[in-house]
């Protein structure tokens, strides 16, 4: 991932976010990754904390963890017998 710089319309520097590049922002919360998962929102987070090969978020926010979509399908997609 890439680091871009945000700036103010002055030119300040208000912060950065990490870009992924050459892929749309395809964000999913936590309620999302569930509902993909067919698990309710708890569970989610179990899978979150007992899965190794859970992928990572891409951000946390005030909202919470953000996963990247495709990533998320992806991974959902993959033969699993520890899942849901």
């Amino acid at each position: 991932m890439a680091e871009t710089a945000l700036a103010a319309p002055n030119g300040a520097a208000m912060s950065s976010f990490p870009v992924l590049l050459g892929a749309a922002w395809d964000l999913m919360r936590t309620a999302e990754v569930a509902a993909l998962l067919g698990v309710s929102r708890q569970r989610g987070l179990q899978l979150l904390n007992e899965q190794d090969d859970f992928p990572q978020p891409v951000a946390l926010l005030r909202m919470g963890k953000v996963w990247h979509g495709p990533e998320m399908r992806a991974w959902a997609d993959r033969p699993s017998t520890a899942r849901p």
